[in-house]
């Protein structure tokens, strides 16, 4: 259908993969971390009626894991992703 409209296909020379346990690529995340631990908090419909859901300790592990990846790169703290070359 969209090659009727005269689009083409898309390609795409690589994927960053997010949550990997071996990351190659780290991007400095200290710029916008408070705006992504708000983004993350309204996604209400991941946490709504679970009485084990506590915000605070949610942020805290969110933080504690760009730590460790900004550890890995130099960084305060960083978000880690395993690069993929789509061939």
């Amino acid at each position: 259908e969209l090659l009727d409209q005269g689009l083409e296909a898309h390609t795409v020379s690589e994927v960053w993969l997010g949550a990997s346990a071996d990351p190659d690529l780290f991007i400095d995340a200290l710029p916008w971390l408070d705006r992504k631990m708000e983004a993350i908090l309204c996604h209400v419909s991941q946490f709504l009626g679970r009485p084990e859901f506590d915000a605070g300790e949610f942020k805290k592990l969110i933080g504690e894991r760009m730590k460790q990846m900004g550890e890995m790169a130099g960084l305060e703290v960083a978000e880690g992703f395993r690069r993929v070359e789509a061939g």
